[in-house]
């Protein structure tokens, strides 16, 4: 892409992950989820199962999914750590709450 003439730059407290394909292995690797995870998967019903318990021993890690959601934790934590920025954009308040989406967080988020 560079060299068709597309810039890059770098944003602080940005994470991109390409879902794959549709029909791909890779895709049916990322579909894959554990059994405490057969619900609606929404905002909210996500929030209430961590904040229940219901999956503080899930081990999320054996999973594609798991694993990406996990290194997007601990990048965001280090850009938190060790990256000064001071511009930040406020978020609209139609913002939808992704992090409650995520499978790996602190279980009482």
């Amino acid at each position: 892409m560079r060299n068709t003439g597309y810039r890059f730059a770098q944003l602080g407290g940005a994470f991109f992950v390409h879902y794959p394909h549709k029909d791909s292995g890779s895709r049916l690797e990322w579909d894959k989820y554990p059994p405490e995870l057969e619900f609606d998967r929404s905002a909210d019903n996500m929030r209430k199962a961590r904040q229940s318990g219901m999956l503080d021993n899930v081990n999320f890690v054996q999973y594609k999914r798991g694993q990406i959601d996990t290194l997007f934790v601990r990048f965001r934590t280090w850009m938190k750590d060790h990256v000064e920025d001071e511009h930040r954009v406020p978020l609209c308040k139609d913002a939808m709450d992704d992090d409650a989406k995520l499978w790996v967080l602190n279980p009482k988020m």
